[in-house]
């Protein structure tokens, strides 16, 4: 969602992937966003599921155990 009149991945994040290691961070990071966007729409309306789904589960993965690794378990 908009933050202050501002679309599109936010600069921790981007800073955050490019510092993990994946090339072209900012590509991915509209990837990730776009994917779990528009493929949680196209799962709400039963449209295109079967790509919505596995751009949704490789962002969710992603986010589980690559970016989260070591967070599993800890409390806040």
């Amino acid at each position: 969602m908009p933050k202050n009149c501002v679309w599109g991945p936010k600069d921790w994040f981007i800073k955050d992937l490019s510092e993990m290691g994946f090339p072209i961070p900012v590509f991915l990071d509209w990837v990730a966003l776009l994917s779990e966007f528009i493929g949680g729409i196209l799962l709400m309306i039963n449209l295109l599921t079967l790509p919505a789904v596995l751009f949704n589960c490789r962002a969710k993965f992603t986010a589980s155990f690559i970016y989260h690794i070591g967070d599993i378990g800890k409390s806040a």
